[in-house]
């Protein structure tokens, strides 16, 4: 098992004045020798918006599945709203937990009209014909299905189902809104769109909302902080701002879309670390503040934090080997003796494959992971 991650400190000034809706201490999910979850501990404040991004396999819709009630942990404590939900001995039922949840499949039934689908929750709990119809078709026009109550789910297209799933998993006045991966199945013309519904739903109601994503883009669209998973673990659990200017370590600052680069240090001259790229690749340059000592380090430096000038007046020459736009912004990636560092400028692609120029990288210094790279 990997050694559990000390919370930063931010998540403590996040939480002041807070109250806790979802708490997970020591939480952990194994089945044989497999660990899937690792010693957790995770305290989410009422009202905020939690992405859960990791690779496969990371851990993310277990973590989901256990506050849902689904998986049961095999060892730690999960309580919602103050209330102890789960052990490793105990756990209360989904239907008791005040939990909506929104699966990634959008699990709708075929053979109930979209109206039957949202107001299914009330079902359960006996609520009256005509209310719980009435309380289902307030839901669907806040979700922007006014209109298609009568309708088969199959009927509709992938991001209506995904409203229909989102307006059935807000059925019942949940206190927490779980999201397993809820935009993978939509094309990308409707992402952002349910991004911003789901977002302005979640802070109408002051509802706790956790989601999963693979996409660090949509965690940094739509979540106050994020748990960056890593094997089961947590690598780090911060805002978006604060993950993509201080990664805690080389796992973070790649999955943030940052350069990262295995530096064997050469020579540290007037701020400009020199150093080996993963000892055989070439050298690299970059301004850093604080470096103090260390033969082995990880430099990170984001994208736009990398300027591209004429060749001669950066501290060191390479050749763009692509320039795209990408989200308003072009990426230019350049090739400095077989390393290649990624940056970003503002407006069209000014560069050329094969144009030379120089670069200015301005990074961070992280410690090294025993020169691993991961």
């Amino acid at each position: 098992m990997k050694e559990p991650v000390e919370a930063p400190a931010v998540e403590d000034r996040a939480l002041a004045g807070m109250t806790l809706a979802v708490e997970l201490s020591g939480v952990t999910i194994a089945y044989r020798h497999h660990v899937v979850l690792d010693q957790i501990d995770l305290e989410i404040g009422q009202g905020e918006i939690v992405a859960v991004v990791g690779a496969s396999g990371s851990g993310k819709s277990s973590l989901l599945r256990c506050l849902g009630g689904f998986l049961n942990p095999t060892a730690g404590t999960v309580r919602i709203g103050g209330e102890v939900v789960a052990t490793a001995e105990t756990s209360l039922p989904p239907e008791r937990r005040r939990i909506g949840f929104v699966f990634q499949q959008f699990a709708l039934w075929p053979h109930m009209t979209v109206r039957e689908n949202v107001a299914y929750p009330w079902r359960t709990r006996g609520v009256p014909t005509a209310e719980r119809a009435s309380r289902a078709d307030e839901l669907l026009a806040q979700v922007g299905l006014a209109g298609f109550e009568e309708r088969s789910p199959t009927t509709l297209s992938g991001g209506q189902q995904q409203r229909v799933a989102l307006a059935r998993g807000l059925a019942g006045e949940p206190s927490v809104l779980l999201l397993d991966e809820p935009l993978s199945s939509v094309d990308a013309a409707r992402r952002d769109e349910l991004q911003t519904l789901i977002v302005d739903i979640a802070r109408q109601r002051n509802l706790t909302t956790l989601v999963t994503t693979h996409d660090q883009r949509e965690a940094m669209t739509v979540a106050d902080r994020v748990v960056v998973l890593d094997e089961g673990s947590i690598a780090q659990f911060a805002t978006p701002l604060e993950l993509h200017e201080r990664p805690a370590n080389a796992f973070v600052a790649r999955f943030m879309g940052l350069n990262v680069f295995d530096v064997t240090v050469i020579d540290y001259i007037d701020g400009v670390l020199i150093g080996e790229v993963d000892g055989e690749r070439g050298r690299i340059a970059a301004r850093v503040i604080g470096y103090s000592s260390g033969t082995d380090v990880v430099l990170v430096a984001r994208p736009e934090s990398i300027s591209v000038v004429p060749v001669g007046l950066g501290d060191q020459d390479g050749v763009v080997e692509r320039a795209v736009l990408v989200d308003g912004r072009s990426e230019v990636r350049v090739s400095v003796g077989g390393i290649v560092v990624r940056a970003f400028e503002l407006g069209l692609p000014q560069r050329s494959i094969g144009d030379s120029v120089g670069l200015i990288l301005e990074g961070i210094v992280l410690p090294s992971e025993d020169g691993a790279h991961r």
